[in-house]
């Protein structure tokens, strides 16, 4: 049976030597003009430091910058180094070239390459007007990369990607591929090749040899050993009249992980979700999350401080927490006006209860945060009912004598989790309880985030 193969689908093979003679077959068909890029090599002087400019580059493996790269406008090519992780140019990006800018005058290297990348999200900013961009090229610059031997590297991170090794395409998603398994030579490599595609109408198969598709041993038999991830739940449909259920889970990144907070059958009968390091910032659009709206505050908010420290967490990356509430679910947003922390909270008018959501940062010093938790602490709502108090404190109360704890401690405050919450085996996420009410806990495996869900449950009469 002949299929028809799109000149720009993807071809994976096993080895190096092949996606040579395949990109370099593909350049030659596609490409009218190209031209061979040599990286610019500089031997460091050991003594002095001087960069000496070298008349021809190193020989050098694919794990290097390339010595050469040969290249054209409607190359298909992949990034192979992370450039700005904050606008997607990540490596593995694929696209295709679209010009190259020639460098000034002396320069032997171009001033950039043009490349209009695959995915239109790609040097995006995650912003309110971010839906309003144009999906434009976008100009990738030579780098610098140290070489053995005291040299130095100046190219631009770019391959040709007709064909790229079944190693390089791991985390890749593509909707069709042409996948070679003429070569495998590894446990496990067929099946990084297969999982590549979207479906099975997007597959085609060269050389298929089934004894190529094979595992180790020793993965067999974990995977025997392993307890089941997905089970059955038998949820009571009754459950918003006789109990309520938080969610507390450090996501890291609300954006890039919306749409597996959203396929996560552990949220459908949850009335809240408390997140943290949601990474978002003050001007960022909120993600819908199917039944829930979210109540956020970015780490930019949170330090009303002109104090050194605070200025200096306020200016870092990431960070932010938030609360996802169930729709028609009754609550009363908490302020905290002059808290240096990053926290948010509410009531629950039904069971008289305060939650307060916290993200702790390492870089936060222990007493100063202290200090700042009591003000906090003072601020919430004093009644006959019950606070819960929990978040990611980046303290690992299994392994140290808990400074924050003991302090909890003083102020009426129980921390009732005593199971490891991340894939590190440390209990750096808590939960502080105040008050008389019966909670049961339990944890969920995550795959996308160090840190596993803790689920609270309180009987409601």
């Amino acid at each position: 049976m002949q299929h028809s193969v799109p000149l720009d689908s993807l071809h994976i093979f096993a080895t190096n030597k092949e996606i040579d003679s395949h990109n370099s077959k593909m350049i030659d068909k596609v490409c009218q003009q190209t031209e061979t890029i040599m990286a610019q090599d500089y031997d460091r002087n050991p003594q002095t430091g001087e960069l000496i400019l070298r008349p021809a580059p190193y020989d050098s493996s694919h794990d290097y910058l390339p010595a050469q790269l040969h290249i054209g406008p409607n190359a298909r090519v992949m990034l192979t180094r992370n450039v700005d992780i904050t606008i997607g140019l990540v490596n593995g990006a694929i696209g295709t070239v679209i010009s190259i800018l020639p460098g000034q005058k002396g320069s032997v290297l171009p001033h950039a390459i043009k490349v209009l990348f695959d995915n239109k999200n790609i040097g995006r900013k995650h912003t309110l007007s971010s839906h309003a961009t144009e999906h434009k090229p976008i100009d990738i610059t030579p780098i610098e990369e140290s070489l053995r031997k005291n040299a130095v590297r100046y190219q631009f991170p770019l391959q040709l990607a007709w064909a790229c090794t079944t190693h390089k395409v791991q985390g890749i998603t593509t909707d069709k591929a042409v996948i070679s398994m003429k070569n495998i030579f590894a446990a496990g490599m067929a099946y990084v090749a297969l999982s590549r595609v979207k479906s099975k109408d997007g597959l085609l198969l060269q050389d298929l040899d089934e004894d190529k598709i094979y595992c180790t041993e020793q993965i067999s038999t974990a995977l025997q050993r392993m307890p089941k991830y997905l089970v059955e739940q038998h949820y009571d449909q009754n459950f918003k009249q006789n109990q309520l259920r938080i969610l507390l889970h450090n996501i890291q990144g609300l954006i890039p992980h919306i749409e597996d907070l959203q396929a996560n059958s552990d949220i459908q009968n949850v009335n809240f979700i408390c997140l943290t390091e949601t990474w978002m910032e003050s001007n960022s659009v909120s993600p819908n999350l199917t039944n829930f709206n979210l109540i956020h505050k970015p780490r930019s908010s949170s330090y009303s401080s002109a104090k050194g420290i605070f200025e200096d967490l306020s200016n870092k990356k990431h960070g932010g927490v938030g609360i996802y509430v169930r729709n028609q679910q009754q609550y009363t947003q908490l302020t905290f006006e002059s808290c240096n922390i990053e926290c948010v909270g509410l009531r629950i008018e039904n069971i008289k209860t305060n939650i307060v959501v916290i993200y702790r940062p390492e870089s936060y010093t222990t007493s100063i945060f202290l200090e700042q938790l009591q003000q906090l602490l003072v601020a919430i709502p004093q009644d006959d009912g019950s606070t819960i108090v929990l978040g990611d404190f980046n303290e690992d109360i299994l392994k140290s004598n808990s400074a924050i704890q003991m302090f909890m401690k003083q102020f009426g405050f129980m921390q009732i989790l005593h199971n490891p919450t991340t894939d590190g085996d440390t209990l750096i996420d808590h939960v502080y309880v105040r008050g008389k009410l019966q909670i049961s806990l339990d944890t969920i495996q995550t795959y996308y985030s160090y840190h596993n869900m803790v689920l609270l449950q309180i009987p409601v009469d």
